[in-house]
């Protein structure tokens, strides 16, 4: 995980496997990330991003969601993880 800023993060792969290029993005500088993260503290904002992300165009990755995080795919497929953190 590498922070951006207080509420945002990048998770990066080191080595992109031949072929596995497709909900991969890779930035300007040749880096390649998987997603992109927000970190939130209120947990009713969270919860209100994750109703409204179908409606927005999005769509929640079930499998991924848990009590403290999920993920969120846009319209073009790449993902946004919204991880709630202690205030």
């Amino acid at each position: 995980m590498v922070p951006v800023s207080a509420v945002l993060f990048v998770e990066k792969r080191p080595v992109l496997v031949a072929g596995e290029r497709e909900g991969f993005v890779m930035c300007s500088s040749g880096t390649v990330f998987n997603h992109i993260g927000l970190c939130a503290t209120d947990r009713w904002r969270s919860r209100r991003v994750l109703g409204n992300a179908e409606a927005l165009g999005g769509s929640v990755v079930e499998r991924t969601v848990s009590r403290r995080s999920a993920m969120i795919g846009d319209p073009d497929g790449q993902l946004l993880e919204l991880l709630q953190t202690e205030r």
